[in-house]
């Protein structure tokens, strides 16, 4: 009954959210309406599908009150790479809780930008991050006109190892575990100093996560004991 319930909270709050940002303004640029924008912005973000090879799209945090217009989504491109999104304010940045891969410009300042010519931004930027981890697609070098820098980069983005956000916790190889348990506990940091919540669907995730990481020994005693600490709040955290 609890887990009917709770299903349903999620879902109806889901439907007012979005209800909440179908009726907000159109704008231009960030300075309009911070919320508005970004809230433009994530709506766009259904196309990295499309534009940059995103198998999954998904928001993982939204803040509240004065911090309305910061939103944190995670992206998977193909099967294996995957790096948290942040709207944030007055910038838009590639990485957070998982590291993109190195050598690439990941932040951008919003500015005059228009939703639309951030977004191109940031789905091209995706795009030539990820290269290689789009499913189908090899890759491809032109020798006479890839430069030793940008060949480095991409072989440096194969290396990634990320959160797989939608596999289920037995499914996950020990480095999307630890990776997992990770950013569930830094969401809860984020959603306590914004006054914000953690779904019981993220709860139940840490607590698969963390009992992984307790049966395997995958983190130190101490690795592990800061991670509960930051989801809990105490020492600081």
């Amino acid at each position: 009954m609890n887990r009917a319930v709770n299903e349903t909270l999620e879902r109806l709050r889901a439907e007012l959210v979005a209800s909440l940002d179908e009726n907000l303004p159109e704008v231009t640029k960030y300075d309009d309406d911070p919320v508005a924008f970004n809230a433009k912005l994530a709506k766009m973000m259904a196309k990295l599908k499309k534009d940059a090879g995103a198998s999954a799209i998904r928001q993982n945090y939204k803040g509240t009150g004065k911090q309305s217009h910061r939103r944190q989504l995670y992206v998977n491109i193909g099967d294996a790479a995957g790096v948290d999104v942040w709207l944030d304010s007055g910038y838009v940045q590639i990485g957070g809780v998982l590291s993109p891969p190195k050598g690439f410009e990941n932040k951008k300042m919003m500015g005059d930008m228009t939703p639309e010519q951030v977004y191109q931004w940031l789905s091209g930027t995706l795009k030539k991050m990820y290269a290689g981890f789009v499913k189908g697609e090899a890759l491809e070098f032109n020798v006479e006109t890839t430069s030793v820098d940008d060949l480095k980069a991409a072989l440096e983005a194969k290396k990634v190892v990320s959160i797989t956000g939608w596999k289920a916790v037995p499914d996950m190889d020990d480095n999307e575990v630890v990776n997992l348990a990770q950013s569930l506990a830094f969401s809860a940091r984020m959603a306590r100093e914004h006054k914000g919540g953690i779904s019981s669907k993220e709860s139940m995730r840490w607590r698969q996560s963390m009992q992984r990481i307790k049966d395997e020994g995958l983190l130190s005693d101490h690795e592990y004991n800061d991670l509960m600490d930051q989801w809990n709040g105490d020492k600081g955290y």
